[in-house]
């Protein structure tokens, strides 16, 4: 049996409009994941200064432990990281761009033998990785917020 009273219409949209609500909110990211993705960033981008043994481990080490924090990310808010849309996949490029940005200046701080400084890049890239893990977390529930 079909309705089509514009007020039940509105009364299940409403409901709708407070189930995603309602989702939102139990889908806020747990506090470690965005500094979770920076420590990895800076693991990476630190790497040219570590020496030849570690720069063929790190990068394999840095992906395997992204995939662990996207799994639990998944498990703690129930969002899967391919329905983040197109914002969401910007924020990830940026994060990527620019972590491999800082990289190479890495390797060339480290070619002009300043190996100390390699430190600055990967504080710098702990703190945009992590500002830009924030910005991506906070777009994927404002999607579930809004998205119909």
């Amino acid at each position: 049996m079909e309705t089509n009273r514009p007020d039940a219409t509105n009364s299940l949209l409403a409901e709708l409009a407070a189930d995603r609500a309602t989702l939102a909110d139990r889908a806020k990211p747990p506090r470690w994941l965005a500094p979770g993705f920076g420590l990895i960033a800076a693991a990476y981008v630190i790497g040219p200064a570590l020496g030849e043994g570690y720069r063929t481990s790190i990068p394999v080490l840095a992906f395997i432990a992204a995939v662990v924090l996207v799994a639990l990310y998944y498990r703690a808010t129930g969002i899967r990281i391919s329905r983040v849309g197109a914002a969401g996949w910007g924020i990830l490029a940026g994060a990527l761009i620019g972590s491999l940005v800082l990289l190479s200046v890495s390797f060339g701080l480290v070619s002009f033998g300043l190996h100390w400084w390699v430190i600055v890049t990967a504080v710098v890239a702990f703190a945009l990785v992590t500002w830009l893990a924030t910005r991506f977390t906070a777009s994927a529930v404002d999607r579930v917020r809004r998205d119909r």
